[in-house]
């Protein structure tokens, strides 16, 4: 009996620990390794709820000819580091290495990429950098008045007289 209670307190404790590992660090590779490969349903896991429809947008616009490519990529995402900036945000830094397996073409790149915690887990939270809070960005100012200068001269023979 000693022995089944054991196995069972066992399995608890790897079940715990298994299901514990929404760190900001996994997720935000978990991310980027499908974002890369244009797997945008596995993202759906990554992302808030309230962003998932953009990402199913962006899945629709992606030539087939890309997602075929993006099988041939060899990805490496390494010194995944993310500063925790309250209980519910965090900032992660990824070095991201791709390499084409066909043409040994390589690019490295840093990303930056923000995640909130809702309830016990960790998404990734895009904010502006994928279009959203497009409204609470400042407009550019429209000149009210025209300077003389930036008028085109019009010459007698442009202008159409109307009937009236």
């Amino acid at each position: 009996m000693k022995k089944i209670l054991a196995l069972v307190a066992g399995i608890v404790a790897l079940t715990m620990v298994s299901c514990d590992k929404n760190t900001p660090e996994e997720v935000a590779k978990e991310f980027f390794t499908h974002y890369a490969k244009y797997e945008f349903d596995q993202i759906q896991d990554c992302v808030l709820e309230e962003d998932r429809a953009y990402y199913q947008l962006v899945q629709s616009m992606v030539p087939e000819e890309d997602k075929a490519n993006a099988a041939n990529l060899k990805l490496d995402i390494q010194n995944v580091k993310c500063e925790i900036v309250d209980d519910t945000l965090a900032s992660c830094t990824c070095e991201i290495s791709l390499e084409d397996k066909l043409t040994s073409e390589k690019e490295k790149m840093v990303q930056v990429i923000d995640l909130k915690k809702v309830g016990k887990k960790w998404y990734v939270d895009p904010g502006k950098e994928n279009g959203y809070d497009y409204m609470d960005e400042p407009e550019e100012e429209i000149p009210s008045e025209l300077e003389e200068e930036d008028m085109m001269p019009m010459e007698d023979e442009n202008i159409v007289e109307t009937e009236e």
